[in-house]
């Protein structure tokens, strides 16, 4: 890539093009390249994209996916970033499973206060990320390779507007009720736009949950979800879903996940 990133191999694909992992020609460094393509996109796309790329770009924080560099050609975008080689929290609870229902909270709290200044500081910035989950947050060790930091990534649904009319903008499972027909704010029946920072907190009550228990306790905060009508008649039904759930963070769980969005 420009005379200066030599690509070697892929390590994923997406709707948006590919992840590869790449070197650095200057030090031999590794780097990860997502490379976005240009063509047959209009022009409300390449929008989104550079929207992306002035978004990650203008992010720098110890938790947050660091962009190094953006090179382009006519045809492609190369979105050169620090590699994160353990992989994403997803892949984590489920190698984790394999050995124990839920993870050790001590260690799920390390892990995800991390994830929690990651985020504050992105609301401090007036960027809402709005797709958080467990497979958005990378993983790598740390400088003295003992223990594995988090990085929360993939700013490509995240915006700068703290109100928006973009419902469903996310993943189902990790989405506010807000986002659902039977909660959608309405003002003399007039949509009403909601609140992304309210809606990534209610994100990271779900991922705290999942983390900790690899499942979600619900499919969708909609009434017509069995297990959310019942959390919004009783929330203390979680304490039945999970019972190894302790008190304190219970206690910060259900303030996450308040269904009156100006009380998150």
């Amino acid at each position: 890539i420009g005379g200066e990133y030599q690509l070697i191999e892929v390590l994923g694909n997406g709707a948006f093009g590919c992840l590869f992992l790449g070197q650095a020609q200057s030090d031999n460094n590794y780097v990860a390249v997502k490379v976005l393509t240009k063509s047959g996109l209009d022009h409300e796309q390449l929008k989104l994209q550079q929207l992306e790329i002035d978004i990650q770009s203008a992010l720098n924080h110890p938790y947050l996916l660091r962009l190094h560099r953006v090179i382009q050609d006519h045809q492609y975008i190369f979105m050169v970033m620090e590699l994160c080689d353990q992989g994403d929290l997803f892949d984590y609870v489920i190698r984790d499973q394999q050995d124990s229902d839920f993870r050790d909270e001590s260690l799920v709290k390390k892990a995800f206060l991390q994830i929690l200044e990651g985020v504050e500081y992105m609301h401090s910035q007036n960027i809402y990320h709005r797709d958080i989950k467990l497979e958005n947050i990378l993983l790598k060790y740390d400088d003295n390779d003992v223990e594995f930091v988090c990085k929360v990534a993939d700013f490509g649904l995240a915006t700068r507007e703290r109100y928006s009319l973009e419902y469903g903008c996310g993943s189902s499972t990790y989405l506010a009720p807000e986002h659902f027909d039977d909660d959608f704010p309405l003002d003399g029946g007039e949509l009403m736009p909601y609140d992304a920072a309210a809606s990534d907190c209610w994100s990271l009550g779900i991922l705290l949950l999942a983390f900790l228990f690899g499942r979600n306790p619900w499919e969708e905060a909609s009434v017509s979800d069995p297990s959310f009508a019942e959390f919004k008649r009783d929330p203390s039904m979680l304490r039945q879903l999970f019972p190894e759930l302790s008190s304190s963070c219970f206690a910060f769980i259900k303030s996450a996940l308040t269904t009156d969005p100006t009380q998150r």
